[in-house]
């Protein structure tokens, strides 16, 4: 058994893994939700992604709180993120959930939102409040002009 300091003491790993090529983000996504044997040391450390780890703990009611409070503190090192997570996270059953993805709707009306702010020259947070103060109507002539201008009309800002 070897010994690592973290910041809430020292911890004792129950296992060591046999290669250390076997270790990825998600093994500590898994270490962090089930095993709780704290894998990351000096070696480790550099396979530790906090954004990854955040994400994937968003995706869960029990531990959204945390990821998002490690979010917060995305400016601290990877060993104190991590010792957030370790020691805040239950231990229970892995974890899994697919990723959120976006749907082919949403990815439309974002590259939609894209070539709007690109005609008006705003950014995509104000093209947003743009795109909601129109209605339905407006909505298709500002296209139709605009955006997919047809031969006749090839009029641009």
């Amino acid at each position: 058994m070897s010994q690592t300091s973290t910041l809430f003491g020292i911890v004792e790993h129950r296992e060591e893994p046999t290669e250390k090529s076997t270790l990825n983000v998600w093994t500590f996504i898994g270490d962090i939700s089930k095993d709780k044997q704290y894998l990351l040391d000096d070696n480790t450390a550099r396979l530790y992604e906090p954004w990854i780890v955040n994400k994937s703990f968003m995706a869960h009611p029990d531990t959204l709180v945390f990821a998002e409070q490690a979010n917060r503190m995305h400016h601290l090192d990877k060993k104190l993120q991590h010792d957030f997570m370790f020691y805040s996270v239950e231990a229970r059953a892995k974890r899994y959930k697919p990723w959120l993805k976006k749907t082919e709707a949403e990815k439309k009306e974002l590259k939609l939102l894209q070539d709007i702010s690109k005609v008006i020259s705003l950014n995509l947070q104000r093209t947003k409040q743009f795109w909601k103060v129109l209605n339905q109507d407006q909505r298709k002539e500002f296209v139709s002009k605009f955006i997919n201008p047809d031969s006749k009309n090839d009029k641009r800002l």
